[in-house]
Protein backbone atom coordinates (compact mmCIF):
# COMPACT_ATOMS: atom_id res chain seq x y z
CA UNK A 1 0.00 0.00 0.00
CA UNK A 2 0.97 3.48 -0.66
CA UNK A 3 0.96 6.37 1.73
CA UNK A 4 -2.33 6.10 3.67
CA UNK A 5 -2.48 10.07 4.45
CA UNK A 6 -2.80 10.48 0.66
CA UNK A 7 -6.49 9.13 1.60
CA UNK A 8 -7.66 11.58 4.44
CA UNK A 9 -8.78 14.90 2.78
CA UNK A 10 -9.94 18.23 4.27
CA UNK A 11 -12.75 20.00 3.08
CA UNK A 12 -9.86 23.05 2.10
CA UNK A 13 -7.82 20.56 0.27
CA UNK A 14 -10.23 20.40 -2.93
CA UNK A 15 -11.52 23.39 -4.32
CA UNK A 16 -15.44 24.61 -4.01
CA UNK A 17 -17.21 24.19 -7.40
CA UNK A 18 -20.57 25.96 -8.17
CA UNK A 19 -23.19 24.63 -10.77
CA UNK A 20 -23.73 27.97 -13.67
CA UNK A 21 -27.56 28.37 -12.43
CA UNK A 22 -25.63 29.28 -8.55
CA UNK A 23 -28.54 26.96 -6.56
CA UNK A 24 -25.87 24.15 -5.63
CA UNK A 25 -21.71 24.33 -4.46
CA UNK A 26 -19.78 21.48 -3.61
CA UNK A 27 -16.61 20.21 -3.24
CA UNK A 28 -15.98 16.77 -4.42
CA UNK A 29 -13.66 15.02 -1.40
CA UNK A 30 -13.27 11.74 -2.54
CA UNK A 31 -12.57 10.77 -6.59
CA UNK A 32 -10.43 9.54 -8.68
CA UNK A 33 -8.39 12.07 -8.57
CA UNK A 34 -8.12 13.11 -5.36
CA UNK A 35 -7.44 9.52 -3.86
CA UNK A 36 -7.92 7.13 -6.72
CA UNK A 37 -11.29 6.05 -6.08
CA UNK A 38 -12.38 3.64 -8.88
CA UNK A 39 -16.22 3.07 -7.87
CA UNK A 40 -17.16 5.59 -4.88
CA UNK A 41 -17.12 9.38 -5.24
CA UNK A 42 -18.08 11.48 -2.41
CA UNK A 43 -18.10 15.13 -1.41
CA UNK A 44 -20.51 17.81 0.36
CA UNK A 45 -23.68 19.96 -0.95
CA UNK A 46 -24.35 23.14 -0.11
CA UNK A 47 -27.78 24.39 -1.28
CA UNK A 48 -28.67 28.12 -0.52
CA UNK A 49 -31.87 29.39 1.24
CA UNK A 50 -34.96 29.32 -1.04
CA UNK A 51 -33.75 27.55 -3.84
CA UNK A 52 -33.90 24.09 -5.87
CA UNK A 53 -31.16 22.38 -7.32
CA UNK A 54 -30.74 21.01 -10.98
CA UNK A 55 -32.44 17.55 -11.27
CA UNK A 56 -29.75 14.49 -11.29
CA UNK A 57 -30.49 11.10 -12.75
CA UNK A 58 -27.27 8.32 -11.88
CA UNK A 59 -26.87 5.00 -13.70
CA UNK A 60 -25.64 3.74 -10.18
CA UNK A 61 -26.94 4.47 -6.25
CA UNK A 62 -26.17 7.71 -4.18
CA UNK A 63 -26.50 8.05 -0.39
CA UNK A 64 -27.28 11.39 0.89
CA UNK A 65 -26.69 12.77 4.87
CA UNK A 66 -28.03 15.97 6.00
CA UNK A 67 -25.90 17.52 8.30
CA UNK A 68 -27.62 20.69 8.69
CA UNK A 69 -31.14 22.01 7.49
CA UNK A 70 -34.72 20.87 6.33
CA UNK A 71 -36.55 21.03 3.14
CA UNK A 72 -37.39 18.28 0.55
CA UNK A 73 -35.85 15.58 -1.38
CA UNK A 74 -37.58 14.99 -5.09
CA UNK A 75 -37.79 11.44 -6.23
CA UNK A 76 -39.06 11.11 -9.87
CA UNK A 77 -41.18 14.87 -9.04
CA UNK A 78 -42.15 13.32 -5.46
CA UNK A 79 -41.62 15.52 -3.08
CA UNK A 80 -40.54 13.72 0.84
CA UNK A 81 -39.61 15.82 3.67
CA UNK A 82 -35.99 15.70 4.92
CA UNK A 83 -33.98 17.60 7.71
CA UNK A 84 -30.68 17.18 9.65
CA UNK A 85 -29.70 13.49 10.34
CA UNK A 86 -31.61 12.09 7.95
CA UNK A 87 -29.54 9.36 5.81
CA UNK A 88 -31.08 8.96 1.53
CA UNK A 89 -30.70 6.48 -0.40
CA UNK A 90 -31.41 7.01 -3.68
CA UNK A 91 -31.83 4.07 -6.63
CA UNK A 92 -30.35 4.46 -9.92
CA UNK A 93 -32.21 6.17 -12.19
CA UNK A 94 -34.75 8.00 -10.34
CA UNK A 95 -34.57 11.88 -11.21
CA UNK A 96 -33.96 13.83 -7.91
CA UNK A 97 -33.12 17.01 -6.66
CA UNK A 98 -32.62 19.04 -3.44
CA UNK A 99 -35.48 21.73 -2.70
CA UNK A 100 -34.79 24.37 0.14
CA UNK A 101 -37.67 26.18 1.24
CA UNK A 102 -35.69 27.11 4.18
CA UNK A 103 -34.50 29.84 5.85
CA UNK A 104 -30.74 28.07 5.98
CA UNK A 105 -28.31 26.47 3.82
CA UNK A 106 -28.41 22.29 3.25
CA UNK A 107 -25.60 20.83 3.86
CA UNK A 108 -24.95 17.07 2.84
CA UNK A 109 -22.59 14.67 2.14
CA UNK A 110 -23.00 12.64 -0.40
CA UNK A 111 -21.91 9.36 -2.11
CA UNK A 112 -22.29 7.74 -5.34
CA UNK A 113 -21.19 4.13 -6.60
CA UNK A 114 -18.90 5.29 -9.65
CA UNK A 115 -15.96 7.64 -10.43
CA UNK A 116 -15.90 11.26 -10.97
CA UNK A 117 -14.59 10.44 -14.18
CA UNK A 118 -17.91 8.56 -15.35
CA UNK A 119 -20.77 11.16 -14.28
CA UNK A 120 -19.56 13.70 -16.45
CA UNK A 121 -21.75 15.97 -15.27
CA UNK A 122 -19.24 19.17 -14.55
CA UNK A 123 -19.47 21.12 -17.59
CA UNK A 124 -21.68 24.25 -16.50
CA UNK A 125 -19.35 24.22 -13.50
CA UNK A 126 -16.84 26.63 -11.90
CA UNK A 127 -14.15 27.22 -8.92
CA UNK A 128 -15.20 29.98 -6.44
CA UNK A 129 -11.59 31.04 -6.06
CA UNK A 130 -11.33 31.83 -1.96
CA UNK A 131 -14.21 30.02 -1.17
CA UNK A 132 -13.49 28.39 1.90
CA UNK A 133 -15.22 30.36 4.79
CA UNK A 134 -16.83 33.16 2.77
CA UNK A 135 -20.60 33.90 0.56
CA UNK A 136 -23.85 32.67 1.61
CA UNK A 137 -22.65 28.90 3.17
CA UNK A 138 -21.52 28.27 6.42
CA UNK A 139 -17.95 25.78 6.41
CA UNK A 140 -18.86 23.64 9.34
CA UNK A 141 -16.01 21.34 8.83
CA UNK A 142 -12.99 23.96 8.61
Amino acid sequence: MSDPTKYVKKITDVPVLETGDKTMRDVFMVTDETVGSQEVTAGIVWVPPHTQNHTDNHTCEEIFYIIQGRGKILFDGTPVDVEAGNMVFMPKGVDHCVHNDSDEPIILVWAIMDSLSNLGELADWHEIENAHGKDWSPWPFM
